[in-house]
């Protein structure tokens, strides 16, 4: 029987051998995924870069899909990654720009005096806090008068903002202050005051000159 002797239509599937239709039998692009059996398509089917992002489910690509080394930065959206996505470890000195790491990001007692470069600490450093951002440690002139013999608490005529009560004081005295007299850093008695012990072993009255610089750093 040859072709001229089919009606339209008339070739059914029962019509068909086993293995008779091949790609020449089949019209470019009629072949649709209804017409694919499951698992009909593996990688021998797929043409190179056959398949790009279109043919992708969302997130159909896992952990397991990917080759080692496949994911570059250029592949991570800027500011997705957490801490949940670094190993232990992974960020070394390399990884941080200079000034990235804050007082936030450091915890309690982290760092010893290993990690303090030597001769790095001012007084600044050491000094408590004021309060208001700053470190308590300065310049107060104090006028002592006519300093009787024995010793006297002596109060800076300023308040300074910011000492407390029990808080210590380093004191460096000035080099003009008169022979005779000692000056002494005490734990401080009143909060935002600044007191110094004043003695005069001399055994007779002393008069200062002028007002006397004392340098001072509260410690806490």
């Amino acid at each position: 029987m040859t072709t001229g002797k089919l009606g339209t239509s008339a070739v059914e599937l029962t019509n068909l051998a086993a293995n008779s239709v091949n790609s020449l039998k089949i019209l470019d692009g009629q072949v649709q995924s209804a017409d694919l059996a499951a698992d009909a398509v593996d990688t021998r089917e797929l043409a190179p870069a056959a398949v790009t992002a279109a043919e992708l489910g969302n997130q159909a690509v896992t952990a397991a899909r990917l080759a080692v080394d496949a994911v570059t930065s250029n592949k991570v959206a800027d500011g997705t990654l957490t801490a949940d996505d670094l190993a232990n470890g992974s960020v070394g000195q390399g990884e941080l720009d200079d000034d990235a790491v804050t007082r936030r990001a450091i915890d309690a007692d982290a760092v010893g005096r290993n990690e303090i470069e030597n001769g790095s600490l001012s007084a600044d450093d050491i000094a408590a806090s004021d309060f208001a951002g700053g470190a308590l440690t300065g310049t107060v002139d104090i006028d002592l008068g006519t300093v009787a013999a024995g010793c006297a608490l002596v109060e800076a005529p300023l308040p300074i903002t910011g000492v407390r009560e029990e808080d210590r004081v380093i004191l460096n005295l000035d080099p003009d202050l008169e022979a005779g007299l000692i000056a002494q850093a005490v734990i401080q008695p009143t909060d935002d005051e600044l007191a110094v012990r004043v003695c005069n072993v001399t055994g007779a009255p002393v008069v200062t000159a002028e007002p006397r610089a004392f340098a001072y750093l509260v410690i806490r």
